[in-house]
């Protein structure tokens, strides 16, 4: 009888035991933050934010969590909301550099360059952590106004000549910007002189014999906000010559096309700026980067759901135009994430969207956090929004042979 009450005493504990075991298991906290680590790992910031939330229900959160909360939202373009969960997070868990290098994050979404140089140089004065210093030094790169000298080597036997049989016009970098403003020579050249394509910059060359030429660009980068104008923009009419915009462009790109017309019909409001956030979520959720493709049909790029930087620039510049926002997109190189002081550029394209009262904006296909904020570490050469306006791109002139950058100077 003992032996028997024994075995029932171990039983119940066993049975105890792996209800508790089970019970940790099912946690609520616990599976929650599980399941938004596994929304991170897929690149899902609006799943990662709603199981972040849900996680807070059930425990209070520590600076990890709370960070990572602002950050899933800054990702998302959720300026105002990213900004005051950092700040949240300071009140509960304080200070520390982690928190501040979020803050800045947040403020650079919300459009706040100020607060977010500000929030540096004082995340800079507390107990120094190298992961922090890492991400810190991505702040200080998108914060930052730079000075670049920039090399294009251009082999001249590759060029489309002008009708004289004598000169070539080439792309140069875009002045007059609110986020970049450049002055170039061309060495090894018998002469050359800027000029206009397209309302783009250029520069008409006379080569020297066969030598390749070297147009030398210093461009100034500086970090820029669209917020306020987009926020004073809301229902603005779109100008007779923004609306030049809206129809088909190079390289079939067509607004036309029934998979277009269906995109934009999801996600098209009353407002551009609605619609372009819209159209920049529906991106994010279903299409995809691809280096291997290019220069295919914007119909047929939507329809496979990917494509490199120029097939998504012109595919999202497709679905713009379908739902009424004039739309273009742009040519240009970055320094591959390079914050160093020297290296090789890439080239890139991305879109520049007309919201009238703001002008033209630039952003990133399928990154919602890049709509209305400038990269001080990407340049501009020019657009080519519609046919007639591309004779560089079309021609080739505007492909580099080498490209290389030094960094002369950057500061906040």
């Amino acid at each position: 009888m003992r032996m028997r009450a024994c075995f029932g005493i171990l039983l119940c504990l066993l049975v105890a035991v792996g209800a508790l075991a089970e019970g940790r298991s099912e946690d609520p906290y616990q599976s929650w933050l599980k399941q938004a680590e596994a929304c991170k790992s897929k690149g899902d910031m609006a799943g990662m934010e709603a199981a972040l939330k849900q996680a807070l229900q059930y425990g209070q959160g520590d600076e990890y969590v709370w960070r990572s909360l602002s950050w899933a939202q800054s990702n998302q373009g959720k300026g105002s909301e990213s900004l005051a969960t950092a700040r949240e997070n300071i009140r509960r868990n304080g200070e520390c550099q982690f928190s501040l290098e979020q803050l800045c994050e947040a403020a650079i979404a919300r459009g706040d360059i100020a607060h977010a140089k500000q929030t540096y140089k004082r995340a800079l004065l507390l107990p120094r952590d190298e992961g922090a210093m890492t991400a810190l030094a991505g702040v200080f790169a998108k914060v930052s106004s730079r000075v670049y000298e920039i090399t294009f080597t251009i082999d001249p036997a590759k060029k489309q000549k002008d009708p004289d049989g004598k000169s070539i016009v080439l792309a140069a970098p875009s002045t007059g910007l609110p986020y970049q403003t450049a002055t170039w020579i061309v060495e090894n050249a018998e002469s050359f002189e800027t000029t206009s394509i397209g309302g783009n910059p250029a520069v008409r060359v006379k080569p020297k014999g066969n030598g390749k030429l070297l147009l030398k660009a210093a461009v100034t980068t500086a970090p820029y906000s669209y917020t306020a104008s987009l926020a004073g923009a809301r229902n603005a009419a779109v100008s007779e010559d923004a609306k030049r915009y809206l129809g088909k462009g190079p390289r079939d790109l067509d607004p036309t096309k029934p998979l277009a017309q269906s995109i934009a019909a999801q996600c098209k409001s009353g407002d551009a700026v609605d619609s372009i956030r819209r159209l920049l979520a529906w991106f994010k959720s279903n299409m995809k980067w691809d280096v291997s493709t290019g220069g295919d049909p914007t119909e047929d790029v939507l329809k496979r759901g990917y494509g490199n930087c120029g097939d998504l620039a012109r595919a999202f510049v497709a679905v713009c135009r379908a739902a009424g926002v004039p739309s273009r997109p742009v040519r240009g190189f970055h320094t591959n994430g390079n914050t160093g002081k020297s290296g090789q550029l890439a080239g890139h394209s991305w879109v520049e969207v007309h919201v009238g009262g703001a002008g033209w904006v630039p952003l990133e296909p399928g990154d919602p956090a890049s709509f209305g904020r400038t990269d001080p570490m990407k340049f501009r050469l020019f657009d080519y929004g519609f046919d007639g306006e591309g004779p560089l791109f079309n021609t080739g002139n505007a492909e580099m042979d080498e490209t290389h950058f030094e960094l002369l100077k950057a500061e906040i």
